[in-house]
């Protein structure tokens, strides 16, 4: 793999992990609270804050 190949290829990763982020903290996955960790009723949730909960690792 040369230089340029290999920039190019973090580039689309780095735009790739962007657009993940963005999706993630702007996805409202509803005023429930059901899915977030501290359920809290008339807040907005979003992915971010749903992460914890369904993370293996914790």
């Amino acid at each position: 793999m040369q230089l340029a190949e290999a920039d190019q290829l973090f580039d689309q990763l780095e735009s790739l992990i962007r657009r993940i982020n963005r999706t993630n903290s702007v996805t409202d996955l509803g005023v429930d609270g059901s899915a977030c960790p501290e359920p809290r009723t008339g807040e907005q949730c979003t992915v971010y804050d749903a992460l914890p909960r369904v993370d293996p690792i914790r």
